[in-house]
């Protein structure tokens, strides 16, 4: 029976994920674990909390969702989602990504934000020139005077493009069967750099 409870919440917590804030309501989940504590039945308890907790990731992914911008023409785009490992669920961390690609080809662009990132400090030394240098396919570059580099393979097709927004988040543009830089320079400039550094992910 408990199985099922936790089954049921689950379910609900994957339908609720997409409500406006008005229909957030955990109480039902709440509840019952509360009254799995009362009973002592702790281990259950983590596991619905663990689902609670996945819930509310959820809801800080809708809110992050508008952010993300709409494909260009001839591409589509997929339901943003999010990449934060399981080990971050119970933290500040959000990761959510958007892939994009051509309606006619097999190119794709993921492209990721990521909010109180650990990373953060170790990209920032990344654009560096001296370290930059050392790569021939590798420059640096600004948006919105926002700092980043751009690397592309002209071989593969493969590239990505980084921005220390704000100091904060990281953007990342990963291309995979692109037609060259200007492909990953076009999205960033899709990006509303300065909407991106006002906001703080709830």
């Amino acid at each position: 029976m408990k199985s099922l409870g936790r089954a049921a919440i689950l379910c609900v917590s994957l339908a609720c994920a997409a409500l406006p804030a008005y229909g957030r309501d955990l109480s039902p989940q709440l509840d019952e674990v509360q009254k799995l504590v009362q009973e002592k039945d702790y281990i259950t308890a983590l596991e619905d909390l663990k689902f609670i907790a996945q819930q509310i990731q959820e809801f800080r992914l809708a809110e992050v969702s508008p952010l993300f911008p709409s494909p260009p023409s001839g591409w589509r785009a997929e339901p943003p989602v999010r990449t934060s490992r399981e080990g971050e669920l119970w933290s500040r961390r959000l990761q959510a990504q958007r892939r994009y690609s051509p309606e006619d080809g097999t190119a794709r662009i993921d492209l990721v934000y990521d909010f109180n990132s650990p990373l953060i400090a170790r990209v920032t030394l990344s654009l560096n020139p001296v370290y930059l240098a050392a790569d021939p396919q590798a420059e640096a570059l600004k948006f919105a005077g926002e700092p980043g580099r751009l690397w592309f393979n002209p071989d593969t097709g493969e590239g990505e493009l980084v921005l220390v927004v704000a100091g904060r988040v990281l953007v990342s543009m990963t291309g995979r069967g692109i037609s060259g830089r200007d492909v990953l320079r076009e999205f960033a400039r899709r990006v509303d750099l300065v909407a991106l550094s006002a906001f703080m992910p709830p």
